[in-house]
């Protein structure tokens, strides 16, 4: 009789990032908002990233929506307010997560651009979409 040995496999580690809440319309953000629900669905057992931007907008939404449908969720709050924290924070982000994904609204490119791009460049599967 052979028995193997299984690993439990890890979580999925999803990072879901994109613009503030200043840059979205009203039906943008509704639109965005519905494609976090269906990722969340789709992948019950992931583990969600994101930002915490006290800005509002994308990283907000994760964390509600991650609390509303009762998956795990792990924060990355920039430590201060300016590019310097949020870039580290991003790094941070974009190295922990299996996958790096950008919600952001037509016309606009931001730090979550920036993340996504940043994680490609280690080699991290990405996906980038607009509303």
């Amino acid at each position: 009789m052979l028995i193997l040995e299984m690993t439990p496999l890890k979580p999925l580690k999803i990072v879901i990032v994109g613009a503030r809440q200043r840059f979205w319309r009203l039906g943008q953000e509704e639109l965005a908002r519905m494609f976090i629900d269906k990722i969340m669905e789709d992948y019950p057992d992931a583990l969600f990233i994101s930002g915490e931007c006290p800005e509002g907008g994308v990283d907000i939404w994760v964390k509600e929506i991650a609390q509303y449908k009762n998956r795990k969720f792990k924060p990355y709050p920039p430590k201060k307010k300016g590019w310097y924290y949020y870039k580290k924070r991003n790094i941070q982000m974009a190295e922990a997560g299996d996958l790096i994904i950008d919600i952001e609204p037509v016309g606009h490119t931001g730090g979550g651009t920036w993340t996504l791009n940043f994680a490609k460049s280690i080699g991290k599967k990405t996906f980038g979409t607009v509303f």
